[in-house]
Formats: structure tokens, C-alpha cells, sequence
């Protein structure tokens, strides 16, 4: 059998984190998202994964490698339909079928030996985001695209499929978005239940549950140097060239990558993930928040239930809230609309090479566009785009970073 992995989304929800990297990239208990489902895939004897990138494709070649897995690029963004189109001429017997930016938990091996076409599905308590699955006879009636609200069955990203799939793809119109939907084209197959936990990792508050799931499945380890005087409290991970220095507090699930720096006298809370080279400095609290790689957190800041990009670097004692003082959940601005997180504590979420200054304070559900810089003592209340620089003192002062910037 083979596979299929559609990795060519822009993840524009996901922004300011999808700006430099494919979404399917995004970390969760460190490795990237698309890493689980290649894993898995060979775990059911897939030999052969075709792999369908955009413009950042490059990134994902360079994660995967090429042992066993080859890369198609969707030269346009014209929907999923459109996506798995460009390798109709590459699959040549059934194959599964994976949304990249999923999570789950299913090993599919009931899918795989599925016997004709099926869909995975999964029973959510609001089918309105996604288009409720009708069912009769177990096989899949008809799809009524977010018309409904309320619990039911939605497409879960999962399919069993053979070379037939295509030719009904192409008899299929552009939706009014000028894309062709997979979707439209699963009418009649089969259905196939996700047995545990699913997730769409849509939106970045998703980011933090797939990895706070994950995070409590893992087993403890440690190859890097834990010194004396740290406390360790359930189950953290230190991987090979981390130091954690003394006087740490580090309460698991706890996730340290590759040559990271933690301490002295920290304090890493449950659900943490740095990813590798990481440092997090003197007097450092982190909670439940995901730090990508090359980032410096260096003294007396408070990190709490946010995610932080690769190659940023904090002044003196920046505070990141994550709760509103009616403790009402969250909400982040997406695509020009203000969502609920659905989470009562919910941080910031910072896009890739963002500097700040001493004693930066930002509130909850802000994000900060890549390549931004914070300028000393300035309260973040709002929405930073990418490559500004931004103060607040008596005015607030916003331009376009200069080559030579300096906070």
C-alpha cells in the first residue's frame, strides 16, 4: 500500500507561525506534526509516501528526508481536490490518504484494511465548523457543509482510497472559491470511526492541546546533564546536550530538546516543549507554552500557555498574561475576525525572529508578526504585524524595521 500526505496549506489561521514554515511543521512534543503520520505509515509497512508541498516544500524534504518518501508540488493553492490531483499519475494501488495538519491518535490500521473506499470520521460536539457527515447503510449519503450545528460525525482528514478517486475529482466544479474540495467527491464511500482523540490543529490554541496531549504519553528520559539541586516532578524529557542548572524546578509533562539551556532557578511548568537550542535563563517561569528552536528567554520573564517562534530573543523580565481579569475565555483575532479560544488562559502568540526590549508586557490572545521589534518597556495590547517596530510610552509609535535596528 501507499500514501498520501496533503502538506501544500498555507495556514493562514495559524499566522504569524505559518509565515516562514509549512504548517505541517509546527511542533508538538518535539517533532513536527507531519512526522506522527509518517511514523505511523510506516508502521503499517507503507514503502512508498508521496508527499504534496507548496512554495515551502523544501522545509518539509529537508524534516522528512527521502527514505521512502517522494514530494509533488501544488504549484497554486486550488483546494484539496486540486491537491491530491498531482499525483494521479504517481499512485499506483490503494493508498491512505492524510490531511498533514491533523492530529490524532488512531494507529489506522482498521482503515487500512478496509475493504473497498472509506473516509475516517470522527464524533465532534459541533459539527458547524466543518460540514456535518450524513450516514446510511455505513456509507457516507451526503455532506452538509456547515449548515448544521450540534453534534455529529465530520471528516476527519483520514481516507482509504484507489486510482477511482480521480476520475471523480475531475468531474467536479470549483467551489465559489475557485477550489476543487475533496470533499465533494467522498459520496458513497465507505465510513470508518477514528478510535481516541482527534484534533483539527486549525488554530494556535489547537497547537497547545495536540501537544499537551502528547506530552503526557511520553516516557521520562534524560541524555543530557541534569546538575544537583534541581527537582524533577513527573515525566520530562532531556534530550541529548541540554543542561538544566541548578536551583531548577521543573514540573512534567516537560519536553527539553537538543543543546537547550535552562536555569539556573527556573521554573518549567506542565505541558512546556523547547524545542532544540532553547535557552531559558535565571528566574524564568514557562507554562504550558510551546518555544521553538534558537530562542532566548534569557532572565526574569514569565511565559505562560503561548507559542513562541524560532530565533526570537526576550529582554530583561517580559510578562506574557494569559488571563483576563473577568476570567472570561480568550479571544484572538483571525483573519480580521475575533475568535473564542474556548480557553480561559490563552498567552500571546509570536511569530519567528521577534526581539524585544526590558520589561516588555503583553496581553493575552496578542500575536506578534516575524521580524518585529518591541521596544523597552512597552505594553503590547494589540495585534503587531510583521516587520514593525512597536512602542508605546505616551503615543504609540509604529514604523517599518530599519536594517540596522536597535531597541
Amino acid at each position: 500500500m501507499e500514501a498520501v500526505i496533503l502538506a501544500a496549506g498555507e495556514g493562514k489561521r495559524m499566522r504569524p507561525l505559518t509565515i516562514n514554515r509549512p504548517k505541517p511543521l509546527l511542533p508538538i512534543a518535539g517533532k513536527p506534526i507531519i512526522a506522527y503520520h509518517v511514523e505511523r505509515l510506516k508502521k503499517l509497512g507503507v514503502k512508498r509516501i508521496w508527499v504534496v508541498v507548496n512554495r515551502n516544500g523544501e522545509r518539509i524534504k529537508e524534516t522528512l528526508g527521502t527514505d521512502g518518501i517522494e514530494y509533488v508540488r501544488q504549484e497554486k493553492p486550488l483546494g484539496t481536490g486540486h491537491a491530491l490531483l498531482t499525483v494521479e499519475d504517481k499512485v499506483k494501488e490503494e493508498f491512505l490518504l492524510i490531511f498533514g495538519d491533523t492530529y490524532f491518535e488512531d494507529s489506522l490500521e482498521g482503515l487500512a484494511s478496509y475493504d473497498g473506499m472509506a473516509i475516517g470520521v470522527y464524533q465532534v460536539p459541533d459539527v458547524s465548523r466543518y460540514g456535518a457527515i450524513v450516514e446510511k447503510d455505513g456509507k457516507v449519503e451526503c455532506i452538509k457543509e456547515k449548515s448544521l450545528s450540534g453534534p455529529g460525525m465530520i471528516f476527519a482528514g483520514v481516507a482509504k482510497l484507489n486510482a477511482s478517486i480521480f476520475s471523480k475529482l475531475r468531474k467536479l466544479k470549483p467551489s465559489p472559491r475557485g477550489e476543487i474540495e475533496i470533499t465533494d467527491a467522498l459520496i458513497g464511500l465507505g465510513i470508518y470511526k477514528l478510535k481516541d482523540k482527534w484534533l483539527d490543529v486549525g488554530y494556535p490554541w489547537n497547537l497547545l492541546e495536540a501537544n499537551e496531549i502528547e506530552l503526557k504519553k511520553k516516557e521520562s528520559y534524560i541524555k543530557g546533564e541534569v546538575e544537583e539541586g534541581v527537582t524533577v516532578r513527573g515525566k520530562v524529557i532531556v534530550e541529548e546536550g541540554a543542561l538544566v542548572k541548578s536551583g531548577t524546578y521543573i514540573e512534567g509533562p516537560v519536553y527539553i530538546g537538543k543543546n537547550c539551556v535552562v536555569g539556573p532557578n527556573s521554573y518549567l511548568r506542565a505541558h512546556t516543549m523547547l524545542e532544540a537550542n532553547v535557552k531559558v535563563g535565571f528566574s524564568c517561569e514557562v507554562k504550558n507554552s510551546i518555544v521553538m528552536r534558537d530562542t532566548k528567554i534569557p532572565h526574569l520573564s514569565y511565559v505562560g500557555d503561548s507559542i513562541i517562534g524560532e530565533h526570537c530573543n526576550f529582554g530583561a523580565g517580559v510578562k506574557i498574561a494569559n488571563l483576563r481579569f473577568d476570567e472570561a475565555n480568550v479571544k484572538v483575532t483571525i483573519k480580521g475576525v475575533k475568535q473564542d479560544s474556548g480557553r480561559r488562559k490563552f498567552g500571546a502568540v509570536i511569530g519567528d525572529n521577534v526581539k524585544t526590549g526590558v520589561n516588555v508586557s503583553i496581553m493575552p490572545g496578542v500575536k506578534i508578526g516575524a521580524n518585529s521589534i518591541i521596544g523597552a518597556h512597552t505594553l503590547v495590547f494589540e495585534d503587531v504585524e510583521e516587520n514593525t517596530y512597536y512602542r508605546v510610552n505616551e503615543d504609540v509609535i509604529r514604523r517599518e524595521v530599519g536594517k540596522d535596528e536597535h531597541i
